[in-house]
């Protein structure tokens, strides 16, 4: 397994996306797919999310905001694809500073790996949206996110 995430303009780990601000004309998947088209190039005719790819809803009651995770499962040589599109994208150097792979594992020592990474600084809601992936698409356990 590999997930992907990007090094942001504001020195954070986050996940493509952004506002809905083409009105209410405009659903949240097709926000969604207009930003990743932006910020990673994503080749629509092949891989655009569709609402059943909906992972989490979040509600933000105090900055009146709604914010939707998606999970799009695609095979290695998709992943590697998407990776190499990044560097063609509109917003590559001005939103988007980099892509990674998240490290799915633990070194020997128990420390290295998984657990560094989760030490990074991630946008809003980033980090409880990466965990709860990972648990809910069975690439680690509980106990290995915890």
């Amino acid at each position: 397994f590999s997930l992907q995430m990007q090094s942001r303009f504001d020195g954070n780990m986050g996940f493509p996306g952004g506002l809905m601000d083409k009105g209410p004309q405009e659903t949240p998947v097709e926000a969604l797919n207009r930003e990743l088209v932006e910020e990673i190039n994503l080749d629509l005719s092949r891989f655009a999310c569709q609402q059943e790819d909906i992972l989490l809803t979040h509600v933000n009651h105090s900055k009146k905001l709604v914010t939707y995770f998606y999970a799009k499962e695609v095979n290695l040589v998709e992943f590697s694809e998407i990776e190499k599109a990044v560097l063609d994208s509109e917003e590559w150097g001005t939103e988007t500073y980099g892509v990674l792979r998240v490290p799915l594992f633990t070194m020997s020592d128990g420390y290295r790996g998984f657990p560094v990474f989760l030490a990074n600084k991630f946008a809003g809601n980033a980090r409880i949206q990466l965990l709860k992936a990972i648990t809910a698409k069975n690439i680690l356990s509980e106990d290995e996110v915890n």
